[in-house]
């Protein structure tokens, strides 16, 4: 793990240097949902890595920011991707 942030709605996500996105369910510790960036879109054998994320909006878990060690920034929709 190489990043976490949180919405005031207790709505964790970490980012892995594997390029692995995780929404955590807080009340139980588990991992309902992962997201993997592929290497189409970011080459992680390059070394380009998932280095920060950040919701949009601290308000609501729908937009997700995701800083890359390249410079390159992605922003998902957090609740359909």
């Amino acid at each position: 793990m190489t990043c976490v942030d949180a919405t005031n709605k207790n709505q964790l996500v970490t980012g892995s240097i594997d390029n692995m996105i995780c929404f955590w369910n807080t009340f139980e510790g588990t991992i309902p949902k992962k997201i993997v960036i592929p290497n189409h879109i970011v080459p992680a054998s390059r070394g380009n890595t998932i280095t920060s994320l950040k919701f949009a909006d601290p308000d609501s878990n729908e937009q997700l920011l995701v800083f890359m060690s390249e410079g390159e920034v992605l922003c998902l929709d957090a609740m359909s991707e």
